[in-house]
């Protein structure tokens, strides 16, 4: 229950950028919203790069220690923070002008400065956000991450809808609600906290556990955000604006795949390795996960070029000069279905305590997106963007399945998984080659689990069997 609550408020953060993506792209031009796409490429790519992976080791000692030792830990970790921002923020103030020009692209310091003051405050007020998931309190995180995307919201659509402030709107928007987050958590921070218990030997402790997280967190971030700046060297911010609109909408399949993993972590953790029928079970989740994945992947190829043009007054969920971006969007989603047949094969590296996998698998996917959007990009623009994450994602996931026939072999249901690719193939073929109406794809839509409940590829049995044994 706890993961799901987790869950909600991680997913909620993302779900709450979606909602604004009709106004963006409804009231900025591409290139406009291409240098909103770069300012939050960048933040994310910072906020990792900046935690050095001091987060994930002040949960794991804090989860262990007893109270005089959580202190420690605590005030130990959350004064790092704090230095690292203040020096960040002051390298940040007087490099102002050269960081705007080479990360957005033009000259106002202004946008720096409210980029600078949300990493910083970001880094801070997550901490308390990380301690309230520790301490196993939900519903204090849940709160704080509902203020988070609601607040948000409104201030983008104040500041940026009504009061016409643009670009920096939206990053006055998240620099305000930053703060007021980093305001309400200070009480979290308060009581735990002793700068007596400041120890350099705890610091020393969590960077050993902590640092080799930090080029994972980097490969997984390099997938997420390096195609716009390549795009922005090789091509312009009207470029970035295009691809990223239409990268956002083919990334709801990641609210999808987020949700699985929430609830896939924990659950193959608990189960184990040892029972007979583990590898089993894990191979009936797969063919699961496939089927939905691809059925909602077809349903978005189907309908998403019909309703990102539906009109609500003036608004379109995609503004009209964004339309040409609207190709991308199932080659992104794709690559998310890719992402999901990756994670469901961390199993194998995590059960059997060869976590380096996971490290080398993301650096191979990172290496290649980076070689692929330079490869593609110069022909293909933001397409050959596209077709860069898609495939890097793939390789990713083929690269662990090779990995896994020696680590960790799971039996899987190839024919019931070449049975759903070869059915998803003809309902896709029937769209793309053929010109069909509304009632065609309908009769699709519904068509396609009618199939594959038919040929008895999705049978929910096979998940109540008997046999397997619950974890005590």
């Amino acid at each position: 229950m706890q993961s799901l609550i987790y869950g909600t408020g991680h997913v909620l953060v993302r779900f709450i950028t979606f909602l604004l993506l009709p106004v963006y792209t409804n009231l900025f031009v591409p290139e406009e919203y291409g240098i909103v796409s770069l300012a939050f490429a960048y933040m994310a790519f910072m906020n990792v790069v900046l935690k050095f992976g001091l987060d994930a080791a002040l949960m794991k000692k804090y989860v262990q220690a007893k109270t005089d030792d959580r202190i420690s830990f605590y005030t130990t970790a959350i004064g790092f923070f704090g230095g690292v921002s203040i020096l960040y923020a002051l390298i940040n103030i007087f490099s102002a002008s050269i960081m705007s020009k080479f990360i957005l692209g033009i000259d106002d310091v202004q946008y720096w400065y409210y980029i600078t003051a949300i990493i910083c405050v970001d880094i801070l007020w997550s901490i308390p956000q990380l301690i309230l998931r520790t301490e196993e309190k939900p519903y204090p995180f849940l709160i704080f991450s509902f203020i988070n995307a609601f607040g948000t919201l409104g201030l983008n659509i104040y500041l940026v809808a009504k009061l016409g402030m643009g670009v920096k709107g939206v990053l006055a928007s998240n620099a305000i609600a930053s703060s007021v987050l980093f305001l309400l958590t200070m009480p979290i921070t308060w009581n735990r906290v002793n700068l007596k218990g400041f120890s350099t030997e705890k610091f020393k402790e969590m960077m050993r556990f902590g640092l080799p997280f930090l080029p994972s967190g980097i490969f997984a971030m390099t997938m997420e955000v390096a195609d716009r700046y390549v795009l922005k060297y090789l091509g312009n911010a009207n470029d970035v604006g295009l691809y990223s609109a239409g990268y956002k909408i083919g990334s709801l399949m990641l609210l999808l795949v987020m949700g699985f993993n929430m609830a896939w972590q924990p659950f193959f953790l608990r189960l184990g390795k040892d029972d007979m029928n583990v590898r089993q079970l894990f191979s009936h989740i797969t063919t699961l996960l496939a089927s939905v994945m691809i059925y909602v992947w077809l349903l978005m190829f189907f309908w998403i070029g019909d309703l990102v043009k539906v009109s609500i007054g003036s608004f379109s969920l995609l503004g009209p000069e964004y339309w040409s971006a609207i190709h991308i969007i199932p080659i992104i989603a794709f690559g998310y279905v890719l992402d999901a047949m990756y994670l469901v094969q961390l199993p194998g590296p995590f059960l059997m305590e060869k976590s380096k996998w996971i490290m080398i698998v993301r650096g191979v996917g990172a290496m290649v997106n980076l070689g692929l959007n330079f490869l593609l990009i110069p022909s293909y623009g933001y397409l050959g963007a596209a077709w860069a994450t898609c495939l890097s994602f793939g390789i990713m996931a083929g690269f662990l399945f090779i990995v896994n026939r020696t680590l960790f072999p799971i039996p899987y249901e190839w024919r019931k998984l070449i049975l759903i690719i070869i059915t998803a193939s003809i309902f896709f073929g029937i769209i793309f080659f053929i010109t069909v109406s509304f009632w065609v794809k309908l009769f699709l839509s519904f068509t396609f689990p009618a199939v594959l409940f038919f040929l008895k590829i999705i049978d929910m049995s096979q998940f109540f069997k008997p046999t397997l044994k619950s974890p005590k």
